[in-house]
Order: structure tokens, then C-alpha cells, then sequence
């Protein structure tokens, strides 16, 4: 390791060591102790306040691994978010499946970008291993992320330029998918948790091998479908295919990546409710 690297290193766990000792401070002491001057240490401190000495310790250590993931390199191809909060989670024995496993990956992931400012796009894309060319869409239940540019874009109400897809079907230069984007945190983890119930092999094998746009018509619980279901053209894809395992779909459901174009967000998922509820015959 070169000496600047380990000037780096050192000076970054420094800046660690501070934050922890604020948030150890604000974790200990009762609610009419002064806040820390970071808000984000003292709001997330308030929140999972824990009850006896060995989860403060537990607490501090989640916390120092999660700022450790904000400050790593991810200009080197070896380095991705992925495997960085898995082996958070790892080290804290954090849960891997269920709905358990989900809001640990809400809560830490939330707490990552309030750390950094991520260039998602960019950090993702770099991770040359899980990258393929557009051939590469073949098996319905995979999922993938891309960047997208609509060429009817101009007469669309709104559209997202980096979907999170769980392909559908393969046609003639298209590829019909779930962006899982269009639905709001809430009920895309509903939805999530429902569509396990299509997942088919194991290992780096594991997909929805069972979806199917009649078996997503065909039941109640898969009516959150409907806003999601895209058509993309495959020419107007401008980057490769970034393919998601199956050990890494609870973490990308929770990552903030949508890029909705038009519009904010918030309006886009107010329509996708709409969408559900209208089909539901509720308005």
C-alpha cells in the first residue's frame, strides 16, 4: 500500500472515530441532551435508540461500517455498493431474507446517502463483473438496470432513464419488463415480496422463472404490476446491461436510482396509486 493511501486510510477513519463518539454520545444520553451539530448522526441516533450497553456497541459498529462504505473508492472496478452494505450486513449479522432483511436495507442504505452523494449511475456502471451487451436479455425473472433515452420521449407524460426491470418477455428489438421505479418504497416492497413467489432455481441460477404477464393478470396480489409494465426499445438503450443476482435484488429495490424525467417522483407515484386503484374499481 503506497503512503498516500495510507495517509487517506488514516485520515478516514479519524473522521469516523469523531462521528462515532457524537453518535455514541447522542445513543447514551437522554432526550433533553443538546443534539449533535450533524442532524442526520442525532435523527438517526433517535431512531434506533437501543436499550443496553451491547447495542450501543452494535449500533456504532453498524454505523462505522456504513459511513466506511460512504468514503471507499469506487473509481477502482473491483470496488461496488453491492458488495459493500452486504458486508456490512454480514458483520453485523444483519437478517438476508424476508421482509426483516428489507428494512435493515432501508434503514442502512438510507443512512448511506445521507454520507455521501452518490453518483449512482456512474458507481454502478463501473462494476465491470455484472455487466453484459444488450444480447444478454434472454431469461424472463432476471433483473437489470440500464440507462434509457425514450425516443418519443417528447410526447411523454413522464419517464424514468435508469429502470430497475425484472424482464417480462423478449421481442422483435424489445424487451417488455417491471420497472419497479414507478411504484412508490412502500408498495414496491409489497410488490417485491409477492413476485418471490414466482422464483424458480438457486444460487446465481435464481430467478422468476415464473413470470408471466397472464399469471400477473390472474391474481390480486400481483395488481401492483400494472404502473410498471414498460416496453423498451432496444436501440434507444445508451449503456450496457447492468444484471442485478438474485442475492442483491433487497438491496437495489431500496436504492434511490429512479430518474424520472418530466416530473417529480413523488407525482409519479401518486399516478401509479391511481393506476392500481382505478383498476381495482375504487375511483
Amino acid at each position: 500500500m503506497s503512503e498516500n493511501r495510507k495517509n487517506r486510510r488514516s485520515e478516514m477513519f479519524k473522521s469516523i472515530a469523531k462521528d462515532l463518539r457524537e453518535i455514541s454520545s447522542a445513543l447514551k444520553s437522554g432526550p433533553d441532551v443538546p443534539a449533535p451539530k450533524n442532524r442526520m448522526l442525532y435523527e438517526a441516533a433517535e431512531f434506533t435508540r437501543p436499550k443496553s450497553e451491547k447495542e450501543v456497541e452494535e449500533q456504532i459498529n453498524q454505523r462505522d461500517l456504513i459511513k466506511g462504505i460512504s468514503k471507499l473508492d469506487y473509481t477502482d472496478l473491483k470496488l461496488n455498493v453491492f458488495d459493500a452494505i452486504k458486508e456490512v450486513r454480514d458483520a453485523v449479522n444483519a437478517p438476508t431474507d424476508g421482509e426483516a432483511a428489507l428494512k435493515w436495507m432501508e434503514l442502512a442504505i438510507s443512512q448511506l446517502y445521507e454520507d455521501a452523494d452518490l453518483s449512482v449511475e456512474e458507481r454502478f456502471l463501473r462494476d465491470e463483473k455484472r455487466l453484459i451487451s444488450t444480447s444478454g436479455f434472454k431469461r424472463p425473472g432476471e433483473m437489470f438496470m440500464f440507462n434509457y433515452e425514450p425516443r418519443t420521449r417528447s410526447k411523454l407524460e413522464f419517464y424514468d432513464t435508469f429502470p430497475l426491470i425484472y424482464l417480462v418477455k423478449v421481442g422483435p428489438g424489445k424487451l417488455h419488463g417491471l420497472n419497479l421505479h414507478y411504484l412508490p418504497p412502500k408498495i414496491r416492497t409489497i410488490f417485491f415480496m409477492n413476485l418471490q413467489q414466482l422464483r424458480t432455481g438457486i444460487g446465481t441460477e435464481s430467478r422468476l422463472g415464473k413470470l408471466d404477464i397472464s399469471i400477473l393478470k390472474a391474481s390480486n396480489r400481483y395488481k401492483y404490476f400494472r404502473p410498471c409494465y414498460r416496453v423498451y426499445s432496444m436501440k434507444r438503450i445508451n449503456s450496457r446491461m447492468l444484471k442485478i443476482p438474485a442475492e442483491d435484488w433487497p438491496i437495489a429495490i431500496q436504492l434511490p436510482l429512479e430518474r424520472f424525467k418530466k416530473t417529480s417522483k413523488y407525482n409519479v407515484w401518486t399516478n401509479s396509486r391511481r393506476t392500481i386503484a382505478q383498476r381495482r374499481g375504487e375511483i
